[in-house]
């Protein structure tokens, strides 16, 4: 079968894929020589079907499936780098998203794309390093992305916690579409569209919990949409300090592309040390309007959120499924 992503993560039958050149379906993504451990390198080597070719595709990282604490790494994304396995540690050369259109995977928000040297198709090499360069549209830069067994012992992925579920890089999912965010030390506040107007540069604020429209919202795809029209986003505009959050039509850019860290409760601008912030109430206080800023993360409770199920907005219709085979990437993930 073969897959599609969608903002990314590869989602289909299987959590574990194997990853070959588009053209070449005999080799395959391989740690040589098996060992996990920093600075590794990467190969195209002949498919074999074994764990060191089996990787996981998800939450904006290419993690190595018989030990998930390893990522295919891009060191400084320089080009024609060879690509290493390193640990996981979220930074941006590990930050790496599929565009199912163009069978291209590439350093998310760049034109860094993973390359190889092209041998002849359906021909297999001895070893061939991968290694990044400029995108070019070129096969060398084209892949196939395939379910694979489980690596040997491997447990199936474990459902994430409730009530608030982690959202790696920029989605929260658990049983409903559709979340209400609160402070992590005050869920009598709810992040609030003043006057649930739908229109760009409208203020966002903490206002008292009332389970209507205009406090409910959607967290996918590395974007905090405004539940009611998921047509406009939570906007940071130039991301300095103390800026207020407004509402603005969706367009992908960078002030509006929020992540989440579910141990330490935070929203922040990817890529970034720029969190969601607002000016403390008492615990458990209401406030008329408390407008929302960012700042530079410090671990703050004013930066510390909840973000639980709600309720769908009046009259909205439930996500329809991803169509088949899948719509294309490009930046974020979905689980």
């Amino acid at each position: 079968m073969h897959l599609s992503l969608v903002f990314g993560s590869v989602v289909a039958d299987s959590y574990y894929k194997t990853i070959t050149p588009l053209k070449n379906a005999l080799l395959c993504l391989e740690l040589a020589g098996s060992k996990q451990a920093n600075g590794e390198m990467l190969s195209l080597l002949e498919c074999n079907g074994k764990d060191d070719q089996i990787w996981v595709f998800d939450n904006f990282q290419i993690r190595y499936g018989a030990d998930e604490k390893f990522c295919v790494d891009a060191a400084d994304m320089t080009i024609d780098n060879q690509l290493t396995l390193w640990e996981c540690n979220g930074l941006q050369q590990q930050a790496w998203d599929y565009d199912a259109d163009a069978s291209t995977i590439f350093i998310a928000n760049s034109s860094f794309c993973l390359d190889f040297g092209l041998a002849p198709d359906n021909v297999t090499v001895t070893s061939e390093k991968f290694h990044g360069s400029d995108c070019n549209g070129l096969d060398s830069q084209k892949w196939s992305i395939w379910d694979s067994p489980d690596p040997a012992g491997a447990p199936a992925p474990a459902p994430a916690p409730s009530p608030a579920p982690a959202a790696p890089l920029g989605s929260v999912v658990a049983d409903s579409w559709y979340k209400t965010i609160t402070p992590f030390k005050n869920a009598g506040l709810c992040l609030d569209l003043w006057g649930s107007e739908q229109a760009n540069g409208k203020t966002v604020s903490l206002l008292e919990c009332n389970g209507k429209d205009n406090q409910i919202w959607v967290f996918d795809n590395s974007q905090i949409r405004y539940g009611a029209d998921e047509n406009f986003c939570v906007d940071a505009q130039d991301m300095t300090i103390d800026t207020k959050l407004t509402l603005w039509e969706c367009n992908g850019s960078a002030q509006q592309a929020w992540g989440w860290d579910a141990e330490a409760s935070t929203m922040f601008i990817a890529n970034s040390s720029f969190c969601l912030d607002f000016w403390e109430a008492p615990d458990n206080g209401t406030v008329t309007s408390e407008p929302l800023t960012g700042a530079d993360c410090n671990g703050l409770d004013t930066q510390k959120w909840n973000i639980l199920d709600s309720a769908d907005p009046a009259g909205s219709p439930a996500p329809a499924p991803a169509s088949s085979p899948a719509p294309a990437a490009l930046f974020a993930f979905v689980v």
